[in-house]
């Protein structure tokens, strides 16, 4: 059997489907008991503003439907978000100042 890889940029999450959320519930305790946040599926009908980030072609090559494809990614309509920008927003979250 062939190995599978499935990426969020494989997942084919573009208009009209990224317009709707999950529902998400978060827990103070293991038990699930308690409940601190939680958030029905919701979706969004706003106008939302084009992409500032243009032509940006990533990497030298990325799969597709179980194929090579041997060229750079467009992401002219994903989201780009660079691993040392997460890497900041995540510890600016776990360890203010």
């Amino acid at each position: 059997m062939p190995y599978a890889h499935h990426h969020r940029l494989s997942v084919g999450d573009r208009e009209p489907s990224s317009r709707y959320t999950n529902p998400i519930k978060f827990f103070a305790d293991s038990a699930r008991t308690q409940a601190l946040y939680q958030q029905s599926a919701a979706y969004n009908a706003a106008v939302l503003p084009p992409l500032r980030a243009g032509r940006y072609h990533i990497g030298t090559g990325y799969m597709e439907q179980g194929h090579l494809v041997g060229q750079p990614m467009r992401f002219d309509d994903k989201n780009f978000f660079p691993f040392g920008s997460s890497s900041k927003c995540c510890g600016s979250s776990c360890f203010q100042r």
